[in-house]
């Protein structure tokens, strides 16, 4: 492949570079200039790359001809700026997630990762209870460290009641209902100790 001629490197600049910063290649020039630091190991490679950026800047600076008001002014101004352009990076795959260099570099509009997921709620847990029947009066005590009264609620599903508290230590108890209604049953929560009282009816 051609090496392209006339560029030099910090000793001045034979190609009307600045003598300590060279200008940016582009296009075929760049894939030029990495294959002759390469010594020539793209080889064919390098020439077939070379050829489909020149027919890219060639599609470009037609389609700046033929863009209305353009008369290929835009093509002359910068005609090696096409819709080509050449990046290098790396990809590597981390418990099934895919990474690259444009995911650690939020200038590259790459969409952003997956959102850090906060810890799962806890499940509820069943407390140790007695229940008991007593002069018709049904009672049911439970230790429920944390529980609040606000976050206590009582509901009856095919004959059984489902006493159920939210918060960080949520409980739940299931247990055979005293009664068909869950407003008969009366409720009090006082420092992790919950009691529920109903005349049996069932």
């Amino acid at each position: 492949m051609a090496k392209r001629p006339g560029r030099q490197g910090r000793d001045g600049g034979t190609d009307g570079s600045h003598p300590d910063r060279d200008p940016p290649l582009r296009g075929r020039a760049a894939i030029e200039e990495i294959d002759a630091r390469l010594g020539g190991l793209l080889g064919p490679l390098g020439e077939a790359l070379g050829k489909i950026v020149d027919a890219a800047e060639q599609a470009s600076r037609e389609a700046d001809r033929q863009a209305p008001g353009g008369g290929g002014q835009a093509g002359a101004e910068d005609a090696t700026a096409g819709p080509l352009r050449a990046t290098a990076g790396f990809r590597m795959r981390v418990g099934g997630q895919a990474f690259g260099a444009s995911d650690l570099d939020p200038g590259r509009g790459r969409r952003a990762g997956p959102a850090p997921r906060g810890p799962a709620p806890a499940a509820p847990r069943t407390p140790e209870f007695e229940s008991w029947t007593r002069d018709g009066l049904w009672t049911l005590t439970a230790e429920v460290p944390g529980a609040r009264p606000e976050d206590l609620s009582l509901r009856i599903e095919d004959g059984r009641l489902i006493a159920e508290i939210a918060g960080a230590r949520p409980w739940r108890i299931e247990t055979e209902a005293p009664t068909s209604a869950p407003e008969a049953i009366s409720a009090h929560l006082l420092n992790g100790i919950l009691e529920l009282t109903a005349q049996a009816t069932t």
